[in-house]
């Protein structure tokens, strides 16, 4: 009876065991990476090459497509990194920096942005001293590097500003001749900002005229290197291409798409895809796990289906960006109150970012650039509201603390945001001038009611410089606090430059005091209590002259980011 006792004992332990052991398995399995069986070709990057192995680049044809070869005719893909505008994150070029991201990180390229207009090249032409000094670096650390002539605003690469770049490309392919590491692209995101592009194949025509002229020039000096060229609509047009190619063997077009914004199956990837598949040998210059504003996100999903597609054909890519603004799209996180402070550009000695130094967007990237699972850290540490005044019953309380971790609003000397004051001009001037992220002008005194020692005299400048505020008779009015119809009217102004464009039917709006309204603010008023930023009084009025609070104008500013998808 012992004995039988015993067995059983035995048998059920053993069950038990076993039962354990397939719950483990079975959590195991759950756990385990879905790439390998959805997108089988984000894992891996046997085709990514340096340059010590691949050599000069080349465009071969096969099958009626056309790809990126090394130097023996051997398909190849280059994945990697691009710098933001290195007016604003010059930093990133050190030493330290690229050998991570060469070591580390396995890129086997990096992309040098050269903005030329907003404080770049063509008021700054000493920038190109951070653009030579990359190329060397890129050189030194095994990576082919792309000379980015970063056309944006304004969008036509004929403009006057952008005079410049034959001139540029010459002293560069001077100081490095017909250097195969270097792929030289010419014009970043031609668009319709004045003076722009037109999206047609007209408008490729002007693209076309640019980069022939230049590329003739290079070639003319003996460099034989790739060249990438951009198109229409934010260089998403490359199916112009299949029409209209331009006549050297050596030339790519450039996609650029955010996932958030551009899904696979929409126009851009369908522009691609057509262009590709009819010979068009395409290279994504710029992409992001965002929105196209840079913010938004990450979509992480979206990017997997990009990513296959690349992958899958060999289609070289480069991210947006080494950067640690805040915002999603860059790679090192931002200085968040509360929680962190910024990573810093240079990873110091160990030339290594640790991976809570990168974005939830830097850690993917890094993962999929290496060809590796993508196992995300947790990042749930909560941000700790620094107001003694706010808290967690106060209505303002998650829009105060949220507007704080991004570094928009400040608080006063004391330790209290005050939310039941009302907000002066000053104060809202300094929100929009954070939320826009402008950069701070040096006050020159223009106001007689602005003492250049107070803390709102750059702020307060810098927005009426960038025409946000008027002034009247040499003041400025700071002190004044701020009305609901102003608000409103700002509160548009701030959304349409976050956003482009406002596409809303005010028509069924019903305001019970519109007249009350002056015209000038009517329409602007309609429209943020549409989109929902400012909010009608519970009678159905608007109180266009009551004043607005400091914990209100945080709401309304939260609003406005959280619609413009910046939060």
């Amino acid at each position: 009876m012992k004995k039988i006792i015993l067995k059983s004992c035995v048998l059920l332990l053993m069950a038990i065991f076993t039962i354990s052991i397939l719950q483990i398995l079975n959590v195991f399995a759950q756990s385990m990476p879905y790439e390998k069986e959805k997108y089988p070709h984000l894992l891996g990057n046997q085709a990514v090459k340096k340059p010590s192995v691949a050599g000069r680049l080349q465009i071969i044809e096969k099958d009626g497509k056309k790809y990126l070869a090394d130097q023996k005719g051997k398909i190849i893909q280059l994945r990697g990194m691009s710098t933001h505008g290195l007016q604003w994150y010059g930093d990133i070029i050190n030493k330290n920096a690229f050998e991570a991201l060469s070591k580390d990180w396995e890129c086997n390229v990096v992309r040098l942005a050269m903005y030329v207009g907003e404080g770049g090249y063509a008021s700054n032409p000493n920038i190109k001293e951070k653009v030579i000094e990359g190329i060397k670096l890129a050189i030194e650390n095994d990576m082919y590097v792309i000379v980015d002539w970063h056309v944006l605003n304004p969008g036509d690469p004929n403009a006057e500003i952008y005079r410049g770049a034959k001139e540029f490309f010459k002293e560069i392919a001077l100081k490095f001749p017909n250097d195969y590491h270097i792929i030289y692209e010419l014009c970043n995101e031609p668009n319709p900002n004045e003076p722009g592009v037109e999206n047609s194949l007209d408008g490729w025509k002007k693209v076309k005229a640019y980069a022939q002229s230049i590329i003739k020039m290079l070639r003319s000096m003996g460099n034989q290197n790739i060249i990438i060229v951009g198109s229409p609509n934010w260089s998403q047009r490359p199916d112009f291409a299949i029409q209209d190619p331009i006549d050297d063997k050596n030339v790519m077009y450039s996609v650029h798409f955010y996932s958030g914004s551009h899904p696979v199956g929409g126009y851009v990837f369908e522009n691609m895809k057509k262009a590709f598949e009819n010979g068009v040998p395409i290279f994504v210059s710029e992409w992001g796990t965002s929105l196209a504003s840079g913010d938004g996100g990450p979509y992480l999903d979206e990017a997997d289906k990009w990513l296959e597609y690349l992958n899958a054909n060999y289609i070289s890519w480069v991210n947006w960006s080494l950067s640690n603004k805040n915002e999603t799209s860059a790679a090192f996180a931002p200085y968040v109150s509360g929680m962190h402070d910024a990573t810093l550009l240079d990873p110091g000695d160990d030339k290594k970012w640790d991976i809570n130094e990168l974005s939830v967007s830097g850690e993917y990237v890094r993962a999929r650039i290496k060809g590796v699972t993508y196992e995300p850290v947790r990042r749930d540490r909560e941000i700790q509201c620094p107001f003694e005044d706010v808290n967690e019953d106060n209505i303002f309380y998650e829009h105060i603390v949220k507007l704080y971790s991004k570094g928009i609003i400040k608080g006063t000397p004391s330790s209290k945001y005050l939310p039941d004051r009302n907000i002066t001009r000053a104060e809202f001037a300094a929100l929009c001038v954070r939320a826009l992220n402008l950069e701070i002008e040096k006050y020159d005194g223009s106001f007689s009611d602005v003492k250049s020692n107070i803390w709102y005299s750059d702020v307060v400048y810098t927005a009426y410089k960038n025409g946000l505020f008027k002034q009247k008779e040499n003041k400025f009015f700071p002190e004044k606090t701020m009305k609901r119809k102003e608000m409103a009217y700002l509160a548009i102004e701030v959304y349409k430059r976050l956003t482009g464009k406002i596409e809303v039917d005010t028509d069924d709006i019903q305001i019970a005091d519109e007249e009350l309204i002056d015209p000038q603010y009517r329409e602007s008023v309609k429209l943020a209590v549409q989109l929902g930023i400012i909010d009608l009084v519970s009678d159905g009025t608007f109180a266009p002259d009551r004043s607005v609070s400091r914990g209100e104008a945080a709401t309304i500013m939260y609003n406005i980011l959280n619609l413009s998808g910046k939060l």
